[in-house]
């Protein structure tokens, strides 16, 4: 999958920032009123965005969804420490998570070893396991074979929490989807 360019990771991160604050998606004008392009120039970087698979959207206005993003939790009582993420990739299958299920996780705890975070690393949001290592760097480990570990410096990723508890989707039937 190719990269994201600069001014799309600017996007995405502002329509996070947007739906954090404001509880909803930004529009195309909003966008292009936010970047100062015109809303042709924004049009295209969603397209891009879309084939790349990092968002979806539909014609109807503030349809604009990031894939595999965290969404916060609104309450009265804690506002913003709880967030839903909705997982992106089958990573961490071996512990029976899988894509397309949520979990909820915590801003207001620090990760110990082996606690699953949802974190930003290398401009995506992912789910891993999490194990200290020496000077300040972490192991960002997956529960997929087929996925390596990663290894960084914890300066450089942003742990947005810790998951608390997990929420499979179930069919309208009542039977479990289907898991290959």
């Amino acid at each position: 999958m190719k990269r994201l360019t600069e001014k799309q990771q600017q996007i995405l991160k502002f329509v996070m920032e947007f739906e954090n604050t404001e509880g909803m998606a930004p529009t195309v004008y909003e966008l292009a009123d936010y970047f100062g392009v015109k809303t042709s120039t924004i049009f295209a970087h969603l397209l891009a965005l879309q084939r790349k698979g990092k968002i979806s959207r539909t014609s109807k206005a503030r349809s604009l969804k990031i894939i595999g993003a965290y969404q916060t939790i609104k309450s009265r009582t804690e506002p913003e420490k709880r967030f839903v993420f909705q997982i992106p990739d089958d990573s961490m299958s071996d512990f029976g998570i899988y894509s397309g299920d949520v979990v909820f996780a915590a801003t207001d705890q620090d990760p110990g070893p082996g606690d699953f975070v949802v974190i930003i690393a290398d401009n995506e949001t992912i789910m891993r396991s999490f194990y200290p290592a020496p000077n300040g760097n972490i192991e960002l480990r997956p529960a997929n074979s087929v996925y390596k570990s990663q290894f960084c410096n914890q300066r450089d990723v942003n742990i947005r929490g810790v998951v608390t508890a997990l929420q499979r989707k179930y069919l309208s039937n009542g039977a479990v989807r289907q898991i290959p």
